[in-house]
């Protein structure tokens, strides 16, 4: 998407505090939103589903917001969605509103409980995010939305 951007100094990518085995526990965490944790399917798109039809869902980010990125399928062999959430730290709108700034952290399951930061912009007209730096640098992504208090 092309928007010219200012964007002042980035903020610096942290460690890992806290040990998470996956991005949903990890979100819920820190945002502190924990609704939807029952039923036979509580991963990342059951939560953004269940929180869309309860009205706590939206196409503009902002802070404490955990927003849901799709990878869509079929992949070889799996003919499904797959999603991953990831914690807004950060969000400001530039370019008239037609994009933002945002630092995210997530949780990845990799078996080490890792959790990583990233700066990116994200365009809600197109609903993609495009990964600065951290984790995903350089990759575009589908957004579905994010999940507010």
């Amino acid at each position: 998407m092309a928007v010219a951007i200012g964007v002042g100094a980035l903020f610096p990518l942290g460690g890992q505090a806290s040990c998470y085995p996956q991005c949903v526990a990890y979100a819920r965490e820190q945002s502190g939103i924990y609704t939807e944790r029952v039923g036979p399917a509580r991963g990342a798109i059951h939560w953004f589903e269940r929180a869309a039809l309860a009205g706590a869902t939206q196409v503009h980010p902002g802070e404490g917001f955990v927003g849901l990125a799709l990878v869509l399928g079929p992949q070889p062999g799996i003919n499904r969605r797959f999603g991953h959430v990831v914690f807004v730290e950060y969000s400001e709108s530039v370019a008239d509103g037609r994009a933002y700034v945002l630092h995210l952290s997530h949780a990845n399951f990799d078996g080490r409980c890792t959790v990583e930061s990233a700066n990116a912009y994200y365009f809600p007209a197109a609903r993609e995010i495009d990964v600065i730096n951290g984790f995903f640098a350089g990759r575009t992504f589908s957004v579905e939305g994010f999940i507010n208090r």
